[in-house]
């Protein structure tokens, strides 16, 4: 079952997708499923993925559109200038943080309806790793996240990535505000405040904005229970087995929530 979610942010409307295992159901467990770059809230794969962690977790699954994405995304005429719109929108030092706080007020009123009010979670992916990781820091009592295809970014990385899927024109926009050292800067200082989580990363040997060595940057500022895995391959290539790990995990968290009342124990 699914149910629109809206919450009041600091900068507007923040539209949400909410999936639910059942009819009128209150499950104790909420997921919160990141999207990336590109993508949104409705992208096929997304609503398709919250239904597979919903039925397999008995989890209520929130997605969100994240900044200049889904419902969230400039208006305009000129694919161009929407673009370059979108792109600054995301350069922005102060986005992250603001972005932490949607996410706050989504899982407020998640929780004001019943839903997801013993255990948290967190899975996201490239975009939805940059962005998750200062939301699961700031909102302090995740007790799971998976970050899939993320880390520290590599300068071009992302402009490489456009290149070859929207064309030069992109990739010549996101070049001119490259922001991964900033981005970088702001998710390992994030990684370093994030305590009572166990992480999970999954990570490809080929990917050209989030290189091995930029994953184990990330990975080496968290200072919670954690583990990284490679597979061979690029950005775009995760394959079925880092989701099926995924939900392994999450199964163990859950379980360990359960019979522990919630306490981080050792894996």
């Amino acid at each position: 079952m699914r149910r629109r979610l809206e919450v009041d942010g600091q900068t507007g409307t923040v539209p949400g997708l909410l999936t639910l295992p059942a009819a009128g159901a209150t499950p104790p467990t909420l997921l919160l499923l990141g999207h990336g770059g590109g993508g949104g809230k409705d992208e096929r794969r997304f609503p398709e993925m919250a239904a597979r962690f919903a039925a397999e977790l008995d989890a209520a699954v929130l997605a969100i559109d994240g900044p200049a994405h889904g419902e969230r995304a400039p208006k305009g005429d000129d694919p161009v200038t929407v673009f370059r719109a979108g792109r600054r929108a995301l350069v922005d030092p102060d986005m992250p943080a603001r972005f932490a706080d949607d996410w706050a007020r989504s899982v407020a009123a998640c929780r004001d309806a019943g839903i997801g009010v013993t255990t948290l979670l967190y899975a996201g992916f490239s975009m939805g790793t940059l962005l998750g990781v200062p939301a699961v820091a700031h909102l302090g009592d995740v007790h799971g996240a998976v970050f899939g295809v993320g880390g520290v970014p590599r300068q071009g990385g992302v402009a490489d990535l456009v290149r070859g899927i929207a064309g030069v024109a992109a990739a010549t926009i996101v070049e001119e505000e490259d922001d991964a050292a900033l981005r970088g800067r702001i998710v390992v200082e994030a990684a370093r405040r994030v305590t009572g989580t166990e992480v999970l990363m999954l990570n490809m040997t080929k990917d050209v904005v989030f290189p091995i060595s930029g994953a184990f940057e990330l990975f080496d500022a968290f200072t919670c229970p954690k583990r990284i895995a490679f597979w061979e391959g690029g950005h775009t290539e995760l394959p079925p087995e880092a989701m099926a790990m995924a939900h392994a995990f999450f199964r163990r968290v859950i379980a360990r929530d359960d019979a522990a009342a919630g306490t981080v124990g050792a894996w």
